[in-house]
């Protein structure tokens, strides 16, 4: 009884624990800026969304973020297909070098890929790093997620490919549904194991 009850604690505490949040980190080396910087971010499955952390000159801006779903290709010059999911007004940044953070109301994405484009609306203040590497290669990745080389931008449709967003991306991975079947039937054989062991009729010895 007491193992029993062992795995069944130890299932409810597994179900019951959220997921801990996690950064994919970009780093600030800097180099380059613009006003904004679009890029991708793939998913191999459900996460939430919290933050970004952006390299950014030392100064007050209006920052807005941008998402869309299938990522920023094909959409560089279309702003009609993206989506505001923060704004920032009158926000004083850290300074080149060092996180800004735009924080976000958290956001469930599925798996796949989704673009982000983050601007100033055109004071020129964001922080980014030419890229050796083209615009969709691997730039960095954590868990599940996979930052993507981007683009710099003055606007939609004025971009500049092989730049590097530079920052960070806080998230939480979301366990898959077939991960919670697991638990959900750990507790329930555990659950019966109990139900078997009290059903059993006491025995006398005379």
């Amino acid at each position: 009884m007491i193992q029993a009850l062992s795995i069944l604690t130890g299932a409810a505490m597994l179900v019951a624990a959220p997921a801990a949040a996690a950064t994919l980190t970009a780093g600030y080396a800097g180099g380059n800026g613009n006003d904004g910087i679009l890029f991708d971010l793939s998913s191999t499955s459900t996460f939430l969304l919290h933050s970004f952390d952006l390299n950014a000159e030392f100064g007050t801006y209006d920052y807005r973020v941008y998402h869309r779903a299938g990522g920023v290709g094909g959409a560089l010059a279309d702003p009609g297909s993206w989506t505001l999911i923060g704004t920032f007004d009158a926000l004083t940044t850290a300074g080149e070098g060092a996180p800004t953070l735009l924080d976000i109301a958290d956001l469930t994405l599925s798996a796949g890929t989704h673009g982000f484009y983050i601007t100033d609306g055109g004071a020129f203040s964001v922080r980014y790093s030419n890229s050796a590497t083209a615009s969709g290669a691997v730039q960095a990745a954590s868990g599940p997620l996979t930052l993507r080389v981007g683009y710099g931008a003055d606007a939609f449709g004025g971009v500049t490919p092989d730049r590097a967003f530079n920052g960070a991306i806080s998230f939480t991975a979301v366990p898959e549904p077939a991960a919670w079947t697991v638990l959900a039937i750990g507790v329930g054989a555990s659950g019966g194991v109990l139900r078997r062991r009290r059903a059993r009729p006491a025995r006398s010895f005379a």
